[in-house]
């Protein structure tokens, strides 16, 4: 029984050996941030480009209803109580 050909576990290639590996600003770049915020969040007050007010902030789900903010151009969020921030969805 031969396992020349057989490959290996799951994690233990190095990253971007694979022929066909999923490229990380492929999948951020056909995502859209407001589509994205709309679907995920209660509350976005917006859908104009840049900041907007979001409701509660989900990481510490803070009672002001205006907290969590996120730019609908990028893709970033941020909450001004608990200062959680990012910027890839």
């Amino acid at each position: 029984m031969s396992y020349k050909n057989t490959p290996p576990p799951f994690g233990s290639r190095p990253l971007g050996s694979e022929k066909n590996h999923l490229n990380r600003n492929v999948i951020i770049g056909s995502i859209n941030p407001t589509n994205f915020y709309v679907h995920e969040l209660d509350k976005v007050l917006s859908r104009k480009p840049g900041w907007t007010d979001a409701g509660p902030c989900p990481f510490h789900v803070g009672d002001s209803p205006d907290s969590f903010q996120v730019d609908l151009n990028f893709g970033a969020f941020r909450c001004l109580s608990c200062e959680a921030e990012g910027c890839d969805i």
